[in-house]
């Protein structure tokens, strides 16, 4: 924000709901992110482990050396890197999941995972905390063993209520309304 201009409010991102369908979820959890320092891949991971559940990480390698030398070595056991996957795989991953691990200010895939019915679970930092209603759609989180502590509680989410409120909050309909809106408010001010 600019101090010498008014606030005139904030547009969330938008996504086309029909490109998603919810899933009954329930058997590995997922991270949607390219592979890089700032997106908390190897955190997922540890946390994965401690889980004791199955990870599945999709999306390109961005920083390589990131890659060999702090993910690739945790690979196995239950973790798997599948790399950049097309718009059906990715769905199909939702379907499965039990929640997606989300580590970084923000991003589509909270929104996309939320139109797919899917929890989040992701620290309270940037955008989520307007993005993730606690307790609702997902859980914000300080630490992995906070998370850990959740991780029951995320299988009880209503998956339905989830995709309910990501479509009513983050469609591209509403998207473009809201920028409509907006740009109302600066043509007037």
């Amino acid at each position: 924000k600019d101090p010498g201009l008014p606030y005139l409010g904030v547009v969330h991102h938008g996504v086309a709901p029909r490109r998603f369908r919810g899933g009954e979820g329930g058997r590995h959890l997922l991270v949607l992110s390219r592979i890089h320092p700032d997106k908390g891949i190897r955190e997922a991971i540890l946390f994965a482990r401690k889980s004791r559940l199955p990870l599945k990480i999709a999306g390109p390698i961005q920083d390589e050396a990131y890659f060999q030398n702090e993910v690739a070595p945790l690979l196995g056991e239950g973790v798997e890197f599948l790399g950049p996957v097309d718009p059906e795989t990715r769905q199909t991953l939702l379907d499965g999941a039990i929640a997606l691990l989300h580590f970084v200010n923000f991003g589509l895939a909270p929104v996309e995972a939320m139109m797919s019915g899917v929890p989040v679970l992701a620290r309270p930092l940037g955008a989520l905390p307007e993005t993730v209603r606690h307790g609702e759609t997902g859980f914000l989180v300080r630490d992995w063993e906070e998370a850990l502590e959740h991780l029951e509680a995320v299988r009880r989410l209503d998956r339905w209520a989830i995709r309910r409120y990501a479509e009513a909050r983050f469609s591209r309909e509403r998207m473009a309304r809201d920028y409509l809106e907006l740009y109302r408010k600066v043509v007037g001010a």
